[in-house]
């Protein structure tokens, strides 16, 4: 699971960023092995999502860069807390993943390559085009 966003924080903040489409409620039943976050902002690091997902008495392995990281890790637990910055790479169930650089108003945004073998798949987080 990539950068959860499933609760209305954002438009807390600000009104004006309402949740355009209603979130399925199914997505709450998933136990996810691995979650990624690609940086610390609410709409892909939220934590009223991230508390149905990671708890203390999960285990999930979480790869997240820094800026995520040290907020992630006060949930504690018997989760596997991966710093994972740009370059840094995590093998996991024979699935590659592979922390690149994306550019974005966070300090340090990642993007993700998946390898599985056959397939590569990139997620690009939050990325300006330049």
């Amino acid at each position: 699971m990539i950068d959860p966003y499933l609760s209305n924080s954002v438009e807390k903040i600000n009104p004006n960023n309402y949740r355009r489409v209603a979130v399925d409620e199914s997505f709450f039943n998933i136990k996810p092995d691995i979650m990624i976050f690609t940086h610390n902002h609410l709409d892909h690091y939220d934590p009223e999502t991230v508390g149905h997902f990671i708890t203390s008495d999960s285990k999930v392995t979480v790869l997240s860069p820094k800026s995520v990281w040290d907020e992630v890790r006060k949930i504690g637990g018997n989760n596997n807390y991966v710093l994972f910055n740009r370059h840094t790479s995590w093998t996991e169930n024979g699935i590659k993943f592979t922390a690149v650089k994306a550019e974005h108003s966070d300090s340090a945004p990642i993007g993700v390559i998946i390898d599985d073998g056959e397939k590569k798949y990139y997620i690009t987080g939050d990325t300006l085009y330049n």
